[in-house]
């Protein structure tokens, strides 16, 4: 029989607007939220940042007056994020894609896929919520 306390997570929610400008405010909003260090720092804005312009771009959310919701939950190891839209517009589901080069856009999930240890998407009639997670190595 185990002893071991289970592990506790830690959760921090904030809505944004879903509108482009708002991105850098979840950008910052997440950092100063979780408290990782250095890369790790880094690697979650950026997955915060793709989530989040593809609420502002691709979902219901970006009808007028539309928000996400942005959650980070802190594992002792781990830290998920999780961006909550108003549900997808009537297209296929997201998936990385390899984009052309030259083009501007299109790789968002891409680089969330290859910073991310692991990364999903969860549709209901509530609306999209597309997750990643990154290791951490410092604790809750």
């Amino acid at each position: 029989m185990s002893t071991a306390a289970p592990t506790l997570a830690v959760v921090h929610t904030a809505v944004f607007a879903a509108v482009p400008a708002q991105v850098g405010a979840a950008r910052t909003w997440a950092a100063t939220t979780s408290g990782l260090p250095g890369d790790t720092a880094a690697d979650l804005a950026l997955i915060v940042s793709e989530l989040a312009t593809n609420a502002c771009r691709h979902s219901c959310s970006a009808r007028p007056g539309g928000a996400y919701t942005l959650t980070l939950t802190r594992y002792e190891d781990r830290v998920r994020i999780t961006v909550t839209d108003a549900g997808p517009r009537p297209v296929p589901a997201p998936r990385p894609s390899s984009a052309p080069e030259t083009d501007e856009s299109g790789r968002g999930l891409a680089l969330v896929a290859a910073v991310a240890h692991t990364w999903g998407v969860d549709n209901d009639t509530g609306g999209t919520r597309v997750w990643a997670e990154i290791r951490t190595d410092t604790g809750v």
